[in-house]
């Protein structure tokens, strides 16, 4: 191969390259202004995998503490589920199926709201179904998911056999995942799951992981499980992607500028503070400092804002 004929081929391939940077999406570019932009390709429950956690923990964190994050977080309740809750109409037609039983409408509507009461609705007897649906609604925000046991048994002066258990999503054991006891069955992320990806049973902590705190959680009982079946189990979650196995807080995508944000303003007052307080010290005719007290020959002055 000649000089001339291999020049020619090189002039060739460079013009090819560069047409097909051309015709490249800007997004997928390798540039300067896109080097530090670092974009894995990871599953759902990958990403999930090292990050739920953390997310959740932050996001509860900014509810504490932040206005903002707190205020998202009631905005949802209130748009959501609102002041009354959602409510439950009856729609029992008469025999002709022209109009509506009023009579079984209203017995209906009646012994609903007699279960939405905190004594029958309620394991523990504390919540009313509307104070379930404002957790619930409150908890995609923080954690981006809630859970919901179905227990089939009458609580307190009910005879409805049916009752619910509000259970948070630190209890479902993110880390236990791999290969499950049950054939063509896999734990994802507390979650087990099919062939087919449905949901066949949820891992359960028996104690919340934080209460260690509080001196109720001993080492092992913290990592036992219940193994609840999922037809007594209700997942309320919105999947962000397709195969997630669990939900992302809402806040998730805004905790980096909420915590700026909250330290920024924090900063912002300290130094208007720093600067609205006047200070002034007076003098003898002499010139002398009037303090407090002479300490090592040093006139030691207690000062605070708005005194002299």
């Amino acid at each position: 191969m000649g000089v001339r004929t291999w020049l020619v081929r090189q002039i060739l391939a460079t013009q090819r390259g560069r047409q097909e940077g051309q015709r490249m999406y800007e997004a997928a570019r390798r540039n300067r202004l896109l080097h530090d932009l670092v974009a894995p390709t990871t599953s759902a429950d990958a990403e999930l995998r090292v990050s739920l956690r953390v997310m959740r923990d932050r996001a509860h964190m900014l509810v504490r503490d932040n206005p903002y994050a707190r205020q998202a977080k009631r905005t949802t309740q209130i748009n959501v589920v609102g002041p009354r809750g959602i409510q439950m109409q009856g729609q029992i037609m008469k025999a002709n199926g022209t109009e509506k039983d009023t009579r079984r409408n209203r017995f209906l509507e009646d012994s609903w709201r007699q279960w939405c009461r905190a004594d029958t609705c309620d394991v523990a007897g504390r919540l009313t179904f509307h104070g379930f649906e404002m957790l619930i609604a409150g908890s995609l925000p923080e954690s981006g998911e809630a859970l919901v046991r179905i227990v089939r048994q009458p609580m307190g002066q009910g005879r409805v056999p049916l009752s619910l258990e509000l259970i948070e999503a630190h209890q479902l054991d993110e880390y236990k995942s791999g290969v499950s006891d049950r054939p063509d069955h896999e734990w994802r992320l507390g979650v087990e799951i099919n062939r087919w990806g449905r949901p066949t049973r949820y891992a359960i902590l028996t104690r919340h992981p934080g209460d260690v705190e509080l001196g109720l959680n001993r080492r092992g009982a913290q990592e036992k499980h219940l193994l609840i079946d999922a037809a007594d189990m209700i997942h309320v979650f919105m999947p962000e992607r397709i195969g997630a196995s669990r939900g992302v807080p809402w806040l998730a995508s805004v905790i980096t500028t909420v915590h700026n944000l909250g330290e920024y303003e924090k900063a912002h007052w300290t130094r208007k503070r720093v600067q609205a307080a006047s200070l002034g010290w007076i003098r003898t005719p002499d010139g002398e400092l009037i303090g407090d007290a002479v300490e090592n020959g040093q006139r030691l002055i207690n000062t605070e804002a708005g005194s002299w």
